[in-house]
């Protein structure tokens, strides 16, 4: 897994594998013959924000992996190809592992976890 800034500079066309906050959810239906559903979110880290993308089955196959829709602020992993300014997901995996990037949030978390 790699930061979003690595995503960003990656090639068109590679295999990519990332992880970061939702700060935007947008499902839909495309507008072609074939009414494609979609499913848009921007994931964003310290590092940088990008959109990655599924479609079909594999929005279906991804929620009942992560028992429900996508939210905002959910933290998760997605594996896929990118392609200009978008990775195209084969899945993404909500994290339910609470990240903490202050040692004193740790140990407030650790001292939770006691009471």
């Amino acid at each position: 897994v790699v930061d979003l800034c690595d995503v960003i500079d990656s090639i068109d066309g590679e295999y990519v594998d990332g992880c970061g906050e939702i700060i935007d959810v947008r499902y839909g239906t495309s507008k072609n013959e074939k009414r494609t559903k979609y499913l848009k979110l921007t994931v964003s880290d310290t590092t940088g924000v990008f959109p990655v993308m599924l479609f079909n089955d594999k929005i279906s196959a991804s929620e009942l992996i992560n028992e429900g829709k996508f939210v905002k602020g959910q933290i998760v992993a997605f594996s896929g190809q990118k392609k200009k300014d978008v990775v195209f997901c084969d899945k993404i995996i909500n994290q339910e592992v609470k990240i903490v990037c202050k040692l004193t949030e740790l140990k407030e978390e650790v001292e939770k976890e006691k009471s």
